[in-house]
C-alpha cells in the first residue's frame, strides 16, 4: 500500500473531509468498512477533467477557425 499512497496522497482526503481509516485495514474488508463505502460514493459521483487535453483541443480549434472561413472547408 505505501507504493500508492503517501503523508501528500491523505491531503485529498483531508480537502474533502472524507475519512481514511479504511487505509490501516486489509483490502479484502474494504467493502464492509463504512469509511471505504463513503470515499466510494464520493469518488464515484466526481467528475475528472483531463485540463491539458482540454486546452490541446481549444487551441486546435482556434487555430482551424483562422485557416477557414465555414466548417465545409475543414
Amino acid at each position: 500500500m505505501s507504493d500508492f499512497v503517501s503523508k501528500l496522497s491523505l491531503k485529498l482526503f483531508d480537502k474533502f473531509d472524507l475519512p481514511y481509516d479504511f487505509l490501516d485495514e486489509d483490502v479484502l474488508i474494504w467493502p464492509d468498512n463504512e469509511s471505504y463505502q463513503e470515499n466510494l460514493e464520493f469518488f464515484e459521483k466526481l467528475k475528472v477533467v483531463n485540463d491539458v487535453a482540454g486546452h490541446g483541443v481549444a487551441l486546435v480549434e482556434e487555430y482551424n477557425r483562422c485557416l477557414t472561413k465555414d466548417e465545409k472547408q475543414f
